[in-house]
């Protein structure tokens, strides 16, 4: 038995401009984008780990009564049906990926942008805070988040996401560039309501993000400068050891 068979999913209206999305973003920068029957649960297991940036477009379903079973929907198998599975494997191969299965999970993302649905919505549990999706990412070890407080319209989070990954390759710091894209899209668009612009939000820390290739370049030269420096420091304290 699926958790999620093709009856329910029937009833969810596909999405007209993520696909869209998830490509400018990729090749803005120089990213991977996976979309279509590609964007399947096991998919994301294998790659979301190695991910700087993460950016989902999808839809996402909260459950009201209990968060852990909220998730985000991938795509079936391209038969039409849920990809089969061992009843051990069912929850890690039915193509929703549920709050709980993120907490076993172990991202090392800088930063993860929820395009979705309400996914900093959740139940309130005392003690703990907002049960979310969001939270889910976060406890996964993705530290910074942009998340959305309600349902988020198709082409308006399109919009919005260009202009806050411009700003983002730019150099911004995080939270400027959401504040700058909201503003872009107030400038731009007829569709004013903070409906459509002001569900997004940001968690975390306000630094730029370190896109391009010299971010790990520096890592690398910053690692092997410190093992220069001790080796002469050593033989310069062997060669004083010997003066004396």
């Amino acid at each position: 038995m699926n958790l999620l068979d093709s009856a329910t999913r029937g009833t969810i209206a596909p999405l007209k401009f993520n696909q869209e999305e998830v490509e400018y973003i990729a090749g803005l920068l120089s990213g991977r984008a996976i979309t279509g029957e590609q964007v399947s649960e096991n998919t994301f297991r294998q790659i979301a780990p190695q991910a700087r940036i993460l950016h989902l477009a999808m839809h996402a379903l909260v459950h009201d009564d209990n968060p852990s079973y909220s998730g985000f929907l991938f795509s079936e198998a391209a038969d039409g049906s849920p990809a089969q599975a061992s009843d051990s494997a069912l929850y890690e191969s039915d193509n929703f990926l549920h709050a709980f299965e993120l907490y076993n999970m172990q991202l090392n993302s800088e930063l993860a942008v929820l395009s979705a649905c309400k996914t900093g919505f959740g139940k309130l549990q005392q003690g703990e805070g907002i049960m979310s999706l969001s939270r889910a990412f976060r406890y996964s070890g993705s530290p910074n988040l942009v998340m959305s407080l309600w349902q988020a319209d198709d082409q308006s989070t399109y919009d919005l996401m260009k202009k806050f990954y411009q700003g983002i390759d730019g150099g911004l710091p995080k939270d400027e560039a959401l504040r700058q894209a909201k503003i872009e899209y107030l400038n731009t668009h007829d569709r004013t309501h903070p409906y459509f612009w002001a569900n997004f939000v940001l968690i975390g820390d306000d630094r730029p993000v370190s896109t391009g290739v010299w971010a790990s370049s520096l890592l690398f030269y910053l690692i092997f400068g410190l093992i220069v420096l001790l080796s002469s420091a050593f033989l310069l304290r062997k060669r004083l050891a010997g003066t004396t």
